[in-house]
């Protein structure tokens, strides 16, 4: 028997996790917040970037022209007509969020980048706007009073939506980088969810089984202490 004994504890200690031996066993990761999951947060980002793009629909100017030779006292300026770059990034993050969505790793990592640097842009075009309503919309008065240059005499003011806009796309850019940082984690975290939903996964194939070989070698290294042979059991 006690011959036995030094072959039987290492035995035991080969089977039993945490012992001499024993190999190292992989650990769950920390479950990732509800809105840095794939889905959730990339649907998040299209609604970001889908209300960035209705703000530029709305009247982000309002200028009043000069009364001499004009029919029209009040012009109003909307979003696009102020800054055409701000809804075209807004469309290209949009689709690049699409992409991410339905692309592989290397797609949606280039996809997030994409959305980042557009809405930052576009969140900086949008203040620009905010800051400056009569440089904006001063196209738009040249076109209506007919002469190239002709902003002289017009009041413009900016009305909320090009803050709106810049919010919205400055947080879509923070939002797309934080989606960047975590993506290369949806594909470990989809891994452990299925096994414990009961599909094949790491964690729940093998969970159960590391748990029944654990509790068998305990049983026989108890037996082994009180001088009892665990192959008799």
């Amino acid at each position: 028997m006690t011959a036995r004994a030094p072959r039987e504890h290492a035995a035991v200690d080969a089977r039993t996790p945490g012992r001499r031996g024993s190999r190292p066993t992989g650990r769950e990761p920390r479950p990732l917040p509800a809105f840095l999951t794939k889905g959730r947060g990339v649907f998040s980002l299209m609604l970001l970037t889908a209300l960035t793009l209705l703000a530029g629909t709305q009247t982000w100017i309002r200028v009043k022209l000069p009364e001499a030779g004009v029919q029209q006292e009040i012009l109003t300026v909307s979003g696009a007509d102020a800054s055409k770059p701000v809804t075209a990034l807004v469309v290209v993050a949009l689709a690049a969020a699409v992409a991410a969505a339905v692309g592989g790793r290397i797609t949606r990592i280039v996809s997030l980048v994409m959305v980042f640097g557009s809405m930052a842009l576009a969140a900086v075009l949008s203040a620009f706007v905010a800051n400056g309503p009569l440089m904006a919309a001063s196209a738009k008065i040249a076109e209506t009073i007919g002469i190239e240059g002709s902003s002289s005499g017009a009041e413009a003011t900016a009305t909320m939506w090009p803050v709106v806009a810049a919010v919205l796309a400055g947080l879509a850019a923070l939002y797309a980088a934080a989606l960047g940082v975590v993506s290369p984690r949806w594909e470990t975290t989809a891994k452990y969810s299925a096994g414990a939903d009961g599909q094949p996964g790491r964690a729940g194939a093998e969970g159960p089984r590391r748990v029944s070989a654990q509790s068998e070698a305990i049983d026989a290294w108890d037996d082994l202490t009180r001088g009892e042979d665990p192959t008799a059991r």
